[in-house]
């Protein structure tokens, strides 16, 4: 691989970074906090979730789509935390989970590069 090729590859690479933090970061502020992002559903979120688990939980474990969240709050509502919601604060929290924190969304941002076709 020559020097060309690395600086191209290179200069792609934080161009799609500065695109991704751009798309993805300039929207919403960050509670320095909780690190989740300020949004509606985000008072209903630490209301209610934050007092069974650290936001880390949310953050780091990005789930596939609304249906997944769910499905692991019911199983924390019944084996760890004997939280209820109510529907109410359960829609504001799933809307907020889905919009934010499910990989769909985060892979929406990513541009499929092929770095074989770099000369």
């Amino acid at each position: 691989m020559n020097f060309y090729k690395i600086n191209k590859i290179a200069s792609i690479s934080l161009g799609t970074l500065f695109l991704i933090s751009g798309l993805y970061g300039s929207n919403y502020e960050t509670d320095p906090a909780t690190n989740l992002v300020i949004d509606k559903g985000f008072d209903t979120v630490v209301e209610n979730c934050l007092t069974c688990h650290p936001s880390d939980i949310i953050v780091d474990n990005r789930k596939k789509d609304r249906k997944s969240w769910l499905e692991l709050i019911k199983k924390m509502q019944t084996t760890v935390c004997f939280l209820d919601l109510g529907p109410a604060a359960e829609k504001k929290i799933l809307d907020y989970l889905e919009k934010h924190y499910t990989k769909t969304q985060k892979k929406e941002l990513v541009p499929n590069l092929n770095l074989d076709n770099i000369k």
